[in-house]
C-alpha cells in the first residue's frame, strides 16, 4: 500500500490497518474500520474501475489501460501468460495487491453492458 499512497512519510498510515475498497466508481481506495480513508486523489495511479476513466490502468504490471482492455488483440491473454510464468508483481504494483485479470474481465463486462 505504501507504494501507492502519495506522501507516505507523512505518518497517516502508521499504526493503522487499511483495507482496499473494490467498489467501482467509489472515490475511496483504502479505508480503516475507524473511518480513515485514502481516496483516488491520494494515490499515485488509481485503477480505471475506480475513476471510470478508460485511460487509467487496470493492469499495473504490464500497463494495460481500460481502453487497452477493450482493444484487439485482447491484452488479457498476454497478461494471463505472464502471470502463469510468474512475471507479475501484482502484490506490490496493483493497489489492490491482487491479480488484475479479474479487474480486466469485470471492466470489459461493465463496459459492454453500458
Amino acid at each position: 500500500m505504501r507504494h501507492h499512497v502519495l506522501d507516505p512519510w507523512r505518518g497517516r498510515l502508521e499504526g493503522k490497518e487499511f483495507s482496499f475498497c473494490e467498489t467501482p466508481g467509489c472515490d475511496v481506495v483504502y479505508f480503516t474500520v475507524d473511518g480513515d480513508t485514502i481516496g483516488t486523489d491520494d494515490v499515485r495511479r488509481a485503477p480505471a474501475y475506480k475513476t471510470g476513466q478508460a485511460g487509467d490502468p487496470l493492469c499495473f504490471c504490464f500497463d494495460v489501460s481500460g481502453d487497452d482492455a477493450l482493444g484487439d488483440p485482447d491484452p488479457a491473454r498476454y497478461v494471463r501468460e505472464r502471470v502463469r510464468r510468474g512475471e507479475c508483481a501484482c502484490e506490490v504494483l496493483n493497489p489492490s495487491g491482487a491479480c488484475c485479470l479479474g479487474s480486466i474481465g469485470r471492466w470489459k463486462k461493465a463496459t459492454a453492458e453500458a
